[in-house]
């Protein structure tokens, strides 16, 4: 166990504890004792207790423990993870922070563009909350003084989702889910509007994480304290002024049982309202973007939706092509051609706009995700073909959330390879349909690069 990176024991962990214990009465906080990392999605939280040793051991020691001047090993893990200031206050700030970060996560909080949210990088200063003045450290070799502003914590729109949330209740109640807040678009009107038949609790408009015009602390909330609204309507142009954001807003509605849904206003465009093309969508600085994300499953003997966790690394390949794909591995991977012009790497050309998958070594599959913005009926067709010149041999699979809609074998390469598919199926708001490549029955990844075409067209 100690040479597995958190990714891979996040994978060994997350399953078992789904089956240990009830998801929907269990959050599960997993703290590893070989290193560093942290993750945190569903049901589990994890991080590396390598941050423990500098940690408050109750009350009365948080002074001491985040004005602690002592030095530590940049060289080993703890330096990553103090993001190397290199002293033991530091320490505590980012490894107490990300683990508050991580839980976020189990409780259904997304990223945040506040650089001071405990859903930020803004975890790095926890300390802040219980002092006055930042101790001196070796990126800072003088005291810091801080304003309010710079102190990390919950921003208040996560605050009130947080305080609505069934797991942060003091008593047993009944929470209602059958109808979740929507965000739809009126195309002939061009009106965003929210329907929660339970009521809004808050409302925020913020700039997509994914947009470099963004501004980093932009955008505006409502709280409904009172009187909770069941539906209420803004134009486009609002909803971008309001997010602070001409590139697109990301709308959260919380209601007044928990239940969230976020959504990007820019998804909805133009005169192909509700067509998603898995190529031309495809926007590399972002992951997840807009509705589509990136990632793999895990090594399974059958591939498995619910192991799905997305890449953490972009890099440039061959001739400019973007790849997205796990920190320090080749592969799996996702590659996209955006530059305009062929690109040929040994036996691989990428046409413009082609978008690809490969599984890894390991029998890791590469999956392309599209997350429901819109409830409604949807055709999604397209294809999966080899695009090595020595032949593919993968197996390819389609899902909605865990149920197979399709699974092919792709042998060789080009048109004689394709194995199409058209599917026509009712999808609600939050559902995820995935488009999966594995390794194939030969277990070996060799020549493996299958091409993707994915569309996916709201009918009604």
């Amino acid at each position: 166990l100690k040479k597995l990176d958190a990714y891979t024991l996040w994978q060994m962990y997350y399953p078992w504890t789904g089956a240990q214990f009830n998801e929907e009465k269990n959050k599960c906080l997993i703290v590893t004792l070989n290193g560093s990392g942290s993750l945190g999605a569903g049901h589990q939280a994890m991080f590396g207790a390598i941050g423990l040793q500098a940690w408050p051991v109750g009350i009365r020691d948080v002074y001491r423990a985040f004005t602690d001047t002592d030095p530590i090993n940049n060289a080993l893990a703890a330096g990553t993870e103090s993001i190397w200031r290199g002293v033991a206050w530091a320490l505590a700030a980012t490894t107490m922070g990300s683990s508050l970060h991580e839980l976020g996560h189990t409780f259904g909080l997304e990223h945040s563009a506040d650089v001071e949210s405990i859903m930020s990088r803004g975890f790095d200063h926890f300390n802040r909350f219980f002092t006055v003045i930042e101790p001196p450290s070796r990126l800072s070799p003088l005291p810091v003084v801080f304003t309010d502003a710079a102190i990390s914590l919950w921003e208040v729109p996560y605050a009130a989702r947080l305080s609505v949330n069934p797991w942060f209740q003091p008593d047993p109640q009944i929470f209602l889910t059958a109808q979740p807040p929507q965000v739809k678009y009126e195309a002939k009107t061009r009106t965003i509007v929210v329907v929660a038949p339970y009521g809004v609790r808050v409302i925020q408009f913020k700039p997509p994480l994914d947009r470099a015009d963004s501004t980093p602390k932009g955008g505006q909330y409502k709280l409904y304290l009172e009187r909770s609204p069941l539906t209420l309507r803004y134009s486009r142009e609002e909803a971008r002024r309001l997010a602070s954001s001409p590139a697109g807003a990301e709308i959260a509605v919380t209601d007044t049982q928990g239940n969230t849904a976020i959504i990007n206003e820019a998804l909805f465009n133009g005169d192909a309202e509700g067509l998603f093309d898995a190529a031309a969508d495809f926007y590399a600085p972002g992951n997840p973007n807009a509705a589509w994300s990136y990632g793999l499953y895990s090594a399974d003997s059958k591939p498995n939706p619910l192991s799905f966790q997305e890449y953490k690394e972009r890099a440039k390949g061959a001739g400019g092509v973007d790849i997205l794909r796990y920190p320090g591995n080749p592969d799996p991977e996702v590659v996209h051609n955006g530059v305009g012009k062929p690109i040929s790497q040994g036996t691989i050309t990428w046409e413009p706009n082609a978008l690809t998958l490969r599984p890894s070594w390991q029998g890791f599959y590469s999956v392309v995700r599209w997350k429901c913005p819109l409830e409604g009926r949807y055709r999604i067709e397209g294809a999966f073909q080899g695009a090595d010149s020595k032949s593919a041999s993968t197996d390819t699979h389609i899902f909605h959330g865990t149920s197979a809609l399709f699974e092919e074998s792709v042998v060789g390469f080009g048109a004689s390879s394709a194995k199409r598919f058209r599917l026509v199926l009712n999808i609600r708001l939050g559902d995820t349909v995935d488009f999966a490549v594995g390794w194939g029955r030969n277990r070996t990844n060799a020549n493996d690069t299958t091409a993707l075409e994915a569309k996916i067209d709201l009918l009604h």
